[in-house]
């Protein structure tokens, strides 16, 4: 840790050092097994997304390339994409509540009297998730397709798509 903060002093770097995170036992009980990256792997394999987000502190995120394949299909409500488009670990196969997700193009200000400012937003909608061993679908409420046609044609331009669950 005295490495670290002096490094960060050295480069400018803020470096916030906090205590290990103990991993809380079914019965609710601190065990002494630290929070690690494969306890998590674990919880996702077997579908336990509560005990995921405790871990992380915040839902997991599925990280899908839509380009990657032509399977990708948008009819109606439903989205469908192969398991190939994964980037990242999902949970076990089954079906998950969530929100789909993609982050806005980013707009500069071109005025010379402003500062140059980044700004983005992102689109989200909920969506029933169905993990299974060849595909993942994504179902959204009728009334959020435009929502749902906004976002995947965001995620072809940027070769990036986001599931929270």
């Amino acid at each position: 840790a005295e490495t670290l903060q002096h490094l960060g002093q050295q480069y400018n770097i803020q470096i916030k050092i906090v205590d290990l995170v103990q991993e809380t036992g079914t019965n609710h009980t601190t065990t002494t097994q630290q929070v690690s990256s494969t306890s998590v792997r674990m919880h996702l394999a077997n579908g336990d997304m509560t005990a995921v987000t405790n871990l992380l502190g915040h839902p997991h995120r599925i990280e899908l390339d839509p380009c990657t394949s032509g399977d990708v299909a948008l009819k109606g409500n439903t989205l469908t994409l192969p398991r190939s488009a994964l980037l990242n670990q999902p949970p076990a196969d089954g079906t998950y509540d969530g929100i789909l997700a993609a982050s806005l193009p980013l707009t500069i200000s071109d005025d010379p009297r402003q500062d140059r400012q980044l700004s983005s937003s992102v689109q989200q909608v909920a969506a029933s998730i169905v993990i299974n061993p060849d595909e993942i679908t994504l179902r959204v409420d009728v009334e959020a397709v435009p929502a749902l046609t906004s976002i995947m044609e965001h995620s072809y331009q940027t070769g990036s798509l986001c599931l929270e669950l």
